[in-house]
């Protein structure tokens, strides 16, 4: 065995150093433990090598027992010192690893939270986004955030606004005025939602759906009919809570429209289009509590609803235009 090799050392060392015991029983186990940890390479283990160090150093002094139990108690010494230090630097090494642990902990606890508000601030901000813009629309605004405009080829339009408003917003306080119109325009939002139809805008005391769009639908002119319908006699239960005497006059047309967004900031969803004006006019130069439309719009649902047959009026921009009220739905619808 290469250990046996080491008898050797013991005699050179102790001709080199005249006999000196520090040569013998210091040098020559120092002179091991370098020879040891340069020849072992890094795959040994440090238990290895301190084990084969100490039976080295008991073949130099297994004939000299007394130098033997001197070297044990040295050499166990210096063992437990360097277990001590060992053992410390691994707890020390434990605790620094404990605490980037719960640094690391708290990190991915303080992500969470802000992944969790981001959640909330982006559910915040679509339902802003949906009271704004129907969802089909908003989808294609954060996809491709251009200029959209659609052509429609046939919806419903309804304008309605209300009887002496202008009269009223100087008799009520503010208060009472905002309440009543958040109340008036609040049901017409739920009917919208009913029938489905899509809420466009309010301009003052008006406000402005309509059906048809942005999904189309071939029953658009019946869902308009029957909010427009609830509209109007829904009124008179509000004018009752309210205790305050509301009457509407509504518009409806049937017709083409583009649809569209425009405006950088507080920008709006928008129709255009004659259908849009012509809903307006019926609205604006219609009967107090009536429902009024084109002959276009009256033709289209004479089979299922009452009508009178207001007559010819002159309607701003469009000059003489043949005009009818809605009654009701007829008794077998």
């Amino acid at each position: 065995m290469r250990l046996r090799s080491w008898h050797v050392g013991p005699r050179f060392l102790k001709h080199i150093l005249m006999g000196s015991a520090l040569g013998y029983f210091v040098l020559h186990p120092v002179a091991m433990v370098i020879y040891l940890f340069d020849t072992k390479g890094p795959g040994a283990s440090l238990a290895q090598i301190v084990m084969e160090v100490f039976q080295s150093i008991l073949s130099i002094f297994h004939l000299h027992m007394i130098s033997m139990g001197i070297f044990m108690l040295f050499f166990g010494g210096l063992l437990g010192l360097f277990y001590g230090y060992y053992e410390r630097t691994v707890d020390d090494k434990n605790i620094q690893l404990e605490k980037k642990n719960r640094e690391l902990i708290n990190a991915m606890q303080l992500l969470e939270e802000m992944n969790k508000r981001l959640v909330l601030e982006e559910q915040r901000t679509e339902e802003m986004l949906l009271n704004i813009l129907p969802r089909s629309i908003a989808d294609r605004l954060k996809v491709n955030p251009g200029i959209i405009a659609d052509h429609y080829h046939e919806v419903t339009v309804i304008f309605a606004d209300i009887v002496d408003f202008t009269r009223m917003s100087i008799q009520l306080n503010p208060e009472k005025l905002v309440a009543m119109l958040d109340a008036v325009f609040s049901y017409f939002d739920n009917l919208c939602d009913r029938y489905g139809l899509e809420k466009i805008k309010t301009i003052g005391d008006a406000y402005m759906a309509v059906s048809g769009l942005p999904t189309p639908r071939a029953d658009n002119m019946y869902a308009a009919a029957d909010m427009a319908i609830e509209m109007r006699e829904g009124m008179k239960t509000i004018s009752i809570q309210l205790g305050i005497p509301l009457t509407l006059r509504i518009g409806m047309c049937i017709g083409p429209v583009i649809a569209g967004i425009i405006g950088k900031k507080k920008f709006i969803y928008d129709l255009w289009g004659d259908t849009v004006n012509t809903a307006s006019r019926m609205s604006s130069q219609g009967i107090d509590g009536t429902i009024q439309m084109t002959y276009e719009t009256f033709q289209r649902l004479d089979n299922l609803y009452a009508f009178a047959n207001r007559g010819i009026i002159t309607v701003k921009g469009k000059g003489e235009m043949a005009t009818y009220i809605l009654l009701d739905k007829k008794a077998f619808y």
